[in-house]
């Protein structure tokens, strides 16, 4: 059992099915790299992308925060503002968290980022650069092809 798991990790199969308990028999998989019952190796995420959408979703937040803190326009526009805001700046860290729960769901996630990051630019898009990463993320998420592909260069 130990020679296959260390064969699938080695070869580059990114997930096969296995049983939770296996991951500390084999002493090849750690704790963390089974997900609901898939042996998961985290260089199959496209991680420049959700990297980058982190980041644009707390800008966008912590722009929106500050305009209410700061109260910069009337208040009438800045509850609005906020829930905008604070909604664009939700979907884009959700965007992020599909493509680093289920990496197949990359395209949706990437249009999700587009979508919500170009939204964002009416709240101010998390002072401009967190809807220009966001629009990047969302394109590097769209045109990722795994290891085999472009799309990620942190790999």
């Amino acid at each position: 059992m130990e020679e296959f798991f260390e064969k699938v990790l080695r070869h580059g199969v990114k997930a096969q099915r296995v049983r939770k308990d296996l991951y500390g028999r084999c002493g090849c998989l750690q704790e963390g790299d089974v997900q609901d019952g898939i042996a998961m190796d985290r260089r199959s995420l496209p991680v420049t992308a959700f990297i980058l959408s982190i980041i644009a979703g707390a800008l966008i937040i912590i722009q929106t925060a500050l305009v209410v803190v700061l109260g910069s326009v009337s208040l009438l526009q800045t509850r609005d503002l906020a829930i905008l805001g604070l909604v664009s700046g939700m979907a884009v860290l959700g965007g992020a968290w599909m493509m680093y729960r289920k990496a197949d769901s990359h395209v949706w996630a990437g249009l999700v980022l587009i979508v919500f990051s170009i939204t964002s630019i009416a709240t101010g898009g998390g002072f401009i650069l967190g809807a220009v990463l966001g629009f990047v993320a969302g394109i590097l998420s769209i045109v990722w092809q795994g290891d085999e592909g472009e799309g990620s260069f942190l790999d």
